[in-house]
């Protein structure tokens, strides 16, 4: 649903990406090439880490109109 690069002030990278449902990211995971983060991180020469997290509350801010 939502992909994201971020940069931290370490020199770290991380890509963040948020999927609909497990469904969804098992897909991706199963797919023959794998899933492209990683793949684009080796391609640098990173050594990829993977973690996974549950969205357990979210919060959207409001936005003020223009």
């Amino acid at each position: 649903m939502r992909t994201e690069l971020l940069s931290g002030q370490d020199g770290r990278w991380r890509i963040q990406t948020l999927w609909r449902d497990r469904a969804a990211l098992d897909a991706m995971r199963a797919a023959p090439d794998g899933p492209a983060a990683l793949r684009l991180f080796r391609e640098v020469g990173a050594d990829p880490g993977l973690a996974l997290f549950d969205v357990k509350v979210h919060c959207i801010a409001p936005v003020e109109p223009s």
